[in-house]
């Protein structure tokens, strides 16, 4: 054991920066004990962490666990304690998710990005039921729910509204202008907006800079940072940060956090992670009492979203997604226009209502339109950036094209923005 700077002691602690309780990455790469690598052992051998979860190294058996028990006990204990109170702030429900409510209705926002809109003129996300009602009520006119600002019809209006809220620092905004550069490949900047909108406590930023710091894009590869982003947004009721969470935990042999993770998900609505409670509760990794519990609070979640307007717009809507290889003379129906407006179809498809204000099924619908007229590049470009809004349609038609070789590693791999470990 040394204590010189720059050095490490065998306990799993590291002194480059001089904070007690850093964890150095090269004891998470091998063996605290016999300091093999991960990477030069067979497939068949298993690293695990601290079984006291004190994260700061990991072994390649219990034998070499048990060898550097009395090197590292201290240490781990004293860890330990340093993480209890971090672990009682992680592991706590949050009341909802980080979308919170429609600042209209007040009900809960669906975690499915399709069922809500962000406006560009105030930054408020508003529920498809509550833009229902508004257009119902004002058919004529093309205002904002909220502020009641007209809608934006122009590039330059848009331009207009995405600076007025950017210069303000809006936090939704900042986020939204490092997304855009994102899906362009503008790693660095996107990773500037973002930061900016993380450190103001974004948490959907915070999400984002995870995934960023995960895959090396932008900034430097660091899995310590991205786990604790994933952790201040999984905080914040990130559903998505919160599964990637379970998923490190579970690929890092730390079944009981995993399964923790993946409960509070599941009773904020995520569907993605009632799916691995099933596999948890069938492998014996979660009682029967949790995943019944953690069933019923999810389909609370679910129905708490739910109200009489939100299922009118959701049926209209049925009909509102435009299909790719269609006659090209066939009506092309843009939602809640193409409903409720007596207008032009094909403008309203095209109109920059609510694309402007990164609605993705008109992302999608626009990426059919553009296909059914042969321009596949701007086909890729629609269904990008609706797929890094959330739209699971979007997503699976890059799927197909990338089968196909119709859209490059490249443009597929922007994706991963929204990325869900595996």
């Amino acid at each position: 054991m040394t204590n010189e700077v720059g050095k490490e002691d065998n306990s799993g602690l590291s002194t480059d920066s001089g904070k007690a309780g850093e964890i150095d990455i090269n004891m998470l790469t091998c063996c605290a004990s016999c300091r093999i690598a991960e990477a030069e052992v067979d497939d068949e051998v298993k690293f695990t962490t601290c079984h006291a979860n004190c994260k700061l190294v990991r072994y390649c058996s219990v034998a070499c666990q048990r060898d550097h028990r009395p090197l590292h006990e201290a240490m781990c204990k004293k860890r330990a304690a340093e993480l209890c109170d971090r672990d009682d702030l992680l592991f706590a429900q949050p009341e909802s998710s980080h979308l919170g409510d429609c600042p209209i209705c007040f009900l809960p926002l669906a975690l499915d990005a399709s069922k809500c809109v962000m406006m560009t003129c105030c930054s408020k996300v508003i529920c498809n039921g509550c833009c229902y009602a508004s257009k119902i009520r004002e058919p004529s006119k093309s205002l904002c729910p909220f502020c009641r600002h007209s809608v934006p019809a122009t590039d330059a209006e848009i331009d207009a509204n995405v600076m007025k809220r950017e210069e303000a620092n809006d936090l939704v905004a900042l986020r939204k202008a490092g997304v855009r550069r994102y899906v362009k490949g503008d790693y660095g900047s996107a990773f500037d907006y973002l930061s900016k909108a993380a450190g103001l406590g974004d948490v959907e930023a915070q999400s984002h800079l995870s995934v960023m710091y995960l895959k090396g894009r932008g900034v430097a590869k660091d899995e310590k940072e991205a786990v604790h982003y994933m952790e201040e947004a999984a905080i914040g009721g990130h559903t998505t940060s919160r599964y990637n969470l379970g998923v490190y935990e579970w690929n890092n042999g730390s079944r009981e956090r995993a399964m923790k993770h993946f409960i509070i998900a599941a009773k904020l609505g995520d569907d993605d992670s009632v799916g691995k409670l099933k596999q948890g509760y069938k492998e014996g990794s979660v009682s029967k009492e949790d995943f019944a519990a953690a069933l019923r609070a999810h389909q609370a979640a679910v129905d708490a979203t739910k109200s009489s307007q939100r299922d009118a717009a959701a049926e209209k809507a049925k009909h509102c997604r435009y299909s790719m290889n269609v006659h090209k003379s066939k009506q092309l129906i843009f939602w809640l226009d193409a409903c409720l407006s007596s207008k032009d179809k094909h403008a309203g498809l095209l109109s920059k209502g609510f694309l402007s204000v990164g609605h993705p099924i008109a992302r999608f619908n626009l990426g059919c339109y553009e296909w059914n007229n042969g321009r596949v590049d701007r086909t890729v470009k629609h269904f990008i950036i609706a797929a890094n809004l959330g739209d699971d349609e979007s997503v699976g038609k890059l799927k197909q094209l990338y089968k196909r070789g119709l859209v490059s590693k490249e443009d597929f791999a922007r994706l991963s923005v929204l990325t869900r470990l595996r």
